[in-house]
């Protein structure tokens, strides 16, 4: 009984003792930094909203299969592959013009993806020569974002520990192990997010635009580069 009892407050100190290990780690000293670092890429993957219309704005009477086709073909001559263009949605509008006639007006929507600026502005150009009723930016990004945004955690933390090293050495004291890191990546300011990357850009933002009274003009054309930025919270012991 007395063995039972002697293994028992054995555990029990074991455990009591672990407890306090751990609470004497986590009171330890420590420093604490943030680190933020950044990459700048030019967009691969441009999305075009292109709007198609029958008897619209543009002038266009063809129907929307013939306005189509064309599309399809001028797309061809500019090595532009057809399967970049995808279908949207297809509606059909009744708008009075006035008490006893109706125009209806056939539209579809489709999206076009594009790769660069040059493909942008060979792609608008053909816009105008087709009378295309509208086209918007619907999203610009990057086909590699994620393994940029690991590249660009990585330079966080190498920058954090360099901070941290400075700063701990100034004490005369050295740099333990990292117990703590986390992202620190406040919303707001611009910053918005894509599959949880923190980005900085023209993703839905409409800053190239296409619309059908001013195709005597020419298209207004920009691209912004895509700004990547990791914010890191590092937490180190102090030896």
């Amino acid at each position: 009984m007395k063995k039972v009892l002697l293994v028992v407050l054995a555990l029990i100190a074991n455990g009591a003792l672990g407890q306090i290990t751990e609470q004497a780690k986590a009171t330890g000293s420590y420093i604490e930094v943030v680190a933020t670092a950044t990459e700048t890429v030019l967009p691969d993957k441009i999305l075009i909203e292109v709007t198609l219309k029958e008897n619209g704005k543009s002038g266009a009477k063809e129907p929307i299969s013939s306005q189509e086709k064309q599309l399809i073909k001028g797309l061809d001559s500019l090595n532009i592959p057809s399967s970049r263009l995808s279908k949207e949605g297809a509606r059909t509008n009744f708008v009075k013009i006035n008490w006893f006639n109706e125009k209806q007006i056939s539209q579809a929507v489709y999206i076009l993806e594009l790769k660069n600026s040059q493909e942008i502005s060979t792609a608008f150009t053909l816009f105008q020569k087709l009378k295309v009723e509208h086209a918007i930016l619907y999203e610009s990004t990057h086909t590699q974002l994620d393994s940029i945004q690991e590249e660009v955690e990585v330079k966080a933390i190498i920058a954090a520990k360099n901070k941290a090293k400075r700063l701990v050495q100034a004490l005369g004291s050295d740099l333990g192990e990292p117990i703590l890191i986390t992202q620190n990546e406040p919303r707001g300011n611009g910053v918005y997010f894509i599959d949880g990357i923190k980005v900085r850009g023209s993703v839905q933002i409409p800053n190239i635009a296409y619309d059908a009274p001013f195709i005597e003009q020419e298209p207004y054309i920009e691209i912004q580069k895509l700004k990547i930025e990791a914010s890191i919270l590092v937490r180190f012991e102090i030896k």
